[in-house]
């Protein structure tokens, strides 16, 4: 197993990330976000990350391009 990168995403979490860690570059997840974030959200999207290293335990908002926020995920 690479570091960083786990067998399986983490429970509660929506799903992997294109963006690095800001604190350590590590890969994130997705998770659900808080109801403080879905309100400032309304002005600035912004999506919920955890970073997936054990020793560095980010978690925060990355702002999100307008058009990628209001793209509808796919259906199954």
């Amino acid at each position: 197993m690479e570091h960083g990168q786990p067998d399986s995403v983490a429970a509660g979490s929506i799903g992997a990330s294109k963006h690095p860690c800001p604190k350590c570059g590590g890969d994130l997840a997705r998770i659900p976000r808080r109801l403080t974030d879905r309100l400032t959200s309304l002005l600035l999207p912004k999506h919920r990350y955890r970073c997936y290293s054990f020793s560095c335990q980010w978690e925060g908002n990355i702002r999100v391009d307008r058009a990628a926020a209001n793209k509808a995920p796919p259906k199954r």
